[in-house]
């Protein structure tokens, strides 16, 4: 094929071959002239070799330029006839002359130009993920069109792969989050199905579960119902092989209908209901056992992908329905287990008190009246109790007195040790900050010169603060009142500060509020562990299997033993509920995949014997007992790692060595990747049941021996009768009240026979006082079959009176109706005779209560009167606080021994110490000028005539109710020195006694 012969570089190429052929022609020509004349036909040859060669090359440079091979290239004059050919060939082609050939060039120029940009813009349409846009072709073979449109098509495949992708992997995300919220099952399954519709943009959908009645009959129940974005109160039941959703739950197996029947369903709104044009049943299956299924009804269809979509949710939607139903089922046995538990022992324990209330009435009855002789006694020591407390009171009112002039010494120094311990804090009315305490500063941050000024409101937390409560806790400081609570507050750096404190207002002398003070303490720490201990929840527990109940070959012998002697079935109950194991709560543990114990409940360490910390880290084959085969741990293993429940019974080792037996189930808890993250197991204790397995065949081989011990126990049963016809007045009624036995304690208390009594109503010993509702009351209780207790009088034969505890139980059959009753009544005449004469000795001291009660009335309002003197003095000590604190210049308090006892905050920041440095530890002698001091101690000795010490040179003129004056050089902490002009006067108590000295300086500028 040519060359493009409008190329620049062919037009040079063409006029340098034409003229080196012409030249070459040419030269040929004139040296064949000029030779032929002198008949030189060898030297022609010679000089024409170079004309023919650079014939020959450039021709043959031309021919392969223009494509041409062969022999015939090397012609000399055939490629002069290859430009005519290749300029005809222009022509024919192109239909063009070589003048033309600027032209087309700029044509072809251009054409490609906007062919490049048209597949530019192509490319960065794609790159923006624009797979729509098109891209032509006039030619149908241009191959790069055809490869860039294939790229468009492909890569628009896999975008729309990658999607639908994301749309399955982002639904499952949010669903098992949702699954993950620990709502109640109802408002979980209405939260994950109206998730569903608006996820799917379906427009209606229901959730059925697979349900069993009491007679163990499947049936469907609609649990959920979302249309329309509203919650549908609905209830459906369908039978399990009812319907479309019936059919779905047998097949196992999705259903799928773009031609719905005509009445099967129809969305409906406000505006009118329709059929709609598909519907999707998907069952809830999980590890192929059918929990459910999920129906959803749309206008538009559902892609194959959606479809996909709804398989995946409905299997861990179906995991989501088996935990709970098994959590649900765990805790009815649990209940189930604890309430049968409860009744054995509440049988157990009624039993045991009808034997020991036999025994305990006649102790009960002793112990009244021995109680009745001490209430005198101590209601006689309450007097003279009385009397000694009303000179008690009068000498500790005297003594009061004398220490409410030691309290403001005592109070200050508690004052400054609040100011040392606590957060102490006040604000004047507008709400702003007047003074604040180190440890306050120290706690938020702040430094004194931006606390002072602050607007309280800007210690408010920004979020979490109620602005309603805020307002109304100022509102109540300005009414007087206190408010204590828990507060939060914000530190200067921003976090958050919980103070426990009191706010109070201070008052002037007319009542009116002058400012708030606030003591607080921090209680950050313990804010931030309690939020630590409310988050911490609880991971669910392993599925927990049926409680297995292991003696019931023992009621078997009960019930051969009772038909033996069906008299001593009440004994042979008590003895066989004694051997019967009342079911045990639940060792729990968990542990990582390693099987090391990462979690332990209180039974387990009961059971074992271990701590908490002895086992928690440690592998689970700590608790292994060499005796127990070594295939059962390889098979739960093999059966847990495989991520199913294991269950067996085997024997673990306690921290002793001792040996417990265990009916354990192992569950593992999977992950989302489908492998166990952890194990949870649940063991009861079943050691007293295999126990009673090994001791049930000598129970049966003993069951002669255990005869014997009945006759026994019948005979000690009598003997203990015996010992209580003594005591006790016993009878017995047939079930219309008729006498059928009455004992020798009766008819001694009666004086009747008991040929008077046998066959006579009970009624006969009913005396007239005694209310009719009691004996209403008698027989509405034992006609129940329960036991009637209560406390009345009988009447003997002469008619007089007798009192008695009484105790009546029926005797029941073996249908639980009443065969006939028993009365146990014990004589309490004696004691209610003494009650009376309590009774009368106790208004006697009522009355002499009341007098000295009269005499605590006097005594209380005498301490009401003190109470209000130490308000006023706590009032005055506050009022003169706050002016010591608020003065700007020296005030400080010495005790007679020298030790400073208060410092004011002026003082403070001149000395450079804290209160805390030198109150009650330090005398002012550390902040003189040593030299000073003896300097001016032996001026006073020349003016007074007689030696003095530095200590009584501050002291002697204040003593004697001076003031003493002098210019001073105090020295700071930090050794700076500077002026100070001191006042020391005197303090006296109120007999007029010192108690001490108090100093108020004032700063000079320079030493006078």
């Amino acid at each position: 094929m040519f060359k493009n012969p409008f190329s620049l570089d062919g037009r040079i190429r063409r006029k340098e071959y034409g003229i080196t052929l012409l030249f070459s022609i040419i030269s040929a020509c004139i040296l064949h002239l000029i030779l032929s004349k002198y008949s030189l036909p060898f030297v022609e040859i010679i000089l024409m070799l170079p004309l023919v060669w650079l014939a020959l090359t450039q021709g043959s440079k031309r021919c392969h330029d223009l494509g041409v091979s062969g022999w015939f290239q090397f012609i000399p004059f055939y490629p002069f006839v290859m430009l005519y050919v290749d300029g005809q060939k222009r022509e024919n082609d192109y239909g063009l002359s070589p003048k033309y050939e600027n032209v087309a060039e700029a044509n072809i120029k251009e054409e490609t130009q906007a062919r490049i940009e048209i597949m530019t813009a192509f490319a960065e349409n794609i790159g923006t993920g624009n797979f729509d846009v098109e891209l032509t072709s006039t030619n149908d073979d241009d191959k790069l069109t055809l490869a860039l449109v294939g790229m468009r098509d492909k890569l628009r495949d896999v975008n729309m792969r990658d999607q639908q992708r994301r749309y399955v992997n982002d639904g499952l995300a949010q669903l098992v989050e949702i699954m993950r919220s620990g709502e109640e099952s109802e408002q979980l399954y209405h939260h994950v199905l109206s998730f569903i519709i608006k996820y799917l943009d379906a427009n209606q959908g229901g959730l059925f579960l697979l349900e069993t009645d009491s007679s163990g009959k499947e049936y469907l129940e609609m649990v959920a119902c979302y249309a329309f974005n509203k919650r549908k109160h609905l209830h459906k039941r369908l039978e399990k092989n009812e319907g479309l959703v019936g059919q779905c739950i047998i097949e196992k197996d999705i259903i799928y209908m773009t031609k719905v029947p005509q009445n099967y369903v129809q969305i409906r709104s406000g505006l009118g209901g329709s059929t709609p044009s598909c519907l999707l049943i998907v069952p809830l299956k999980y590890n192929d056992k059918i929990y459910g299924a999920l129906e959803i009804a749309a206008f538009k269809p559902f892609e194959q992908y959606r479809i996909h979509f709804v398989e995946r949710l409905a299997e861990s939607l179906a995991s989501t329905v088996s935990g709970r139903k098994t959590n649900e089922q765990t805790l009815n046995l649990l209940n189930d287990a604890q309430m049968q538990a409860e009744q054995m022992r509440a049988q157990e324990e009624e039993m045991r008190q009808n034997m020991e209330e036999l025994q305990a009435t006649q102790e009960e009855m002793e112990r009244k009246e021995r109680e009745h002789l001490q209430e005198i006694e101590r209601l006689q020591q309450l007097h003279e109790d009385n009397m000694t407390q009303v000179q008690a009171q009068n000498d500790r009112i005297a003594e009061s007195e004398k220490q409410l002039k030691k309290m403001s010494a005592e109070m200050q120094s508690q004052l400054e040790a609040i100011e040392n311990s606590m957060l102490v804090v006040e604000f004047d009315m507008n709400r702003t900050f007047v003074r604040a305490n180190d440890q306050f500063l120290k706690l938020f941050g702040y430094t004194p010169t931006e606390m002072h000024g602050m607007y309280h409101k800007n210690l408010l937390p920004a979020q979490g603060t109620d602005f309603g409560e805020y307002e109304k806790l100022w509102e109540t400081l300005w009414e007087g009142k206190s408010v204590r609570n828990t507060f939060r507050r914000r530190a200067k750096d921003g976090s958050d500060v919980w103070l426990e404190g009191v706010y109070t207002p201070i008052k002037d002398e007319q009542g009116r509020i002058i400012k708030i003070l606030k003591l607080a303490v921090d209680v950050t720490k313990n804010k931030q562990l309690e939020a630590a201990e409310r988050e911490h929840i609880e991971e669910l527990r392993a599925h927990e299997e049926e409680l297995r109940q292991n003696m019931e070959e023992m009621k078997a012998i009960q019930e051969n033993l009772n038909k033996k002697n069906i008299e001593s079935l009440q004994l042979m109950a008590e003895l066989n509920a004694r051997i019967e194991i009342v079911s045990k709560a639940a060792i729990l543990s968990e542990s990582d995949t390693y099987g090391n114990i990462t979690l332990v409940n209180e039974k387990m360490l009961q059971i074992t014997g271990y701590t908490r910390e002895e086992l928690i880290g440690k592998p689970h084959s700590i608790l292994r007992h060499p005796e127990t085969p070594k295939e059962v741990f390889k098979e739960m293993w093999a059966t847990i790692k495989a991520g199913k429940v294991f269950q067996g019974i085997y024997r673990n080792r306690r921290k002793d060595g001792s040996t417990y037996w265990v009916d354990a189930t192992i569950a593992p808890v999977m992950g989302l990747d489908g492998k166990p993250e952890k194990y949870i197991s649940v063991r009861f204790d079943i050691t007293q049941a295999k126990e009673a397995e090994i001791a049930m065949t000598e129970l049966l081989n003993d069951a002669q021996e255990r005869t014997i011990q009945i006759m026994k126990s019948e005979a000690e049963l009598e003997a203990r009768i015996a010992a209580l016809n003594e005591t006790a007045i016993l009878s017995e009624a047939d079930i219309y009240g008729n006498i059928t036995f009455v004992n020798k304690k009766l008819l001694e208390i009666t004086g009747y026979t008991e040929e008077e009594l046998i066959g006579k109503p009970h009624n006969i010993l009913r005396h007239p006082e005694t209310p009719k509702e009691v004996f209403k009351e008698m027989w509405a209780t034992i006609k129940a079959g329960k036991i009637f207790r209560g406390k009345y009088a009988n009447r003997k034969k002469d008619g007089s009176a007798y009192w008695v505890d009484a105790t009546i139980a029926p005797v029941l059959d073996m249908g639980g109706n009443p065969e006939k009753y028993i009365g146990i009544r014990f004589d309490m005449t004696e004691s209610v005779k003494a009650n009376q004469e309590i009774r009368q000795l106790f208004e006697e001291s009522q009355q002499k209560t009341e007098e000295l009660l009269a005499t605590e009335e006097e005594i209380r309002q005498n301490m009401e009167e003190m109470k209000a003197i130490q308000e006023s003095v706590a009032n005055s000590e506050a009022k003169l606080k706050s002016v010591l604190d608020s003065a700007n210049f020296i005030i400080m308090t010495v005790q007679l021994d020298g030790i400073i006892s208060y410092l004011n905050p002026v003082a403070e920041k001149a000395l450079g110490y804290k209160a805390s440095e030198l109150v009650g530890k330090q005398t002012p002698a550390i902040f003189h000028d040593p030299a000073e001091v003896i300097q001016a101690a032996k001026e006073m000795s020349k003016e007074l005539g007689r030696e003095i010490t530095p200590m009584e040179l501050f002291v002697i003129k204040p003593s004697q109710g001076q003031v003493f004056e002098k210019d001073w050089t105090f020295i700071s902490k930090n050794k700076k020195k500077f002026p100070v002009h001191l006042s020391l006067s005197g303090i006296k108590d109120g007999k007029g006694n010192f108690v001490g000295f108090v100093g108020i300086g004032s700063l000079l500028k320079s030493k006078k």
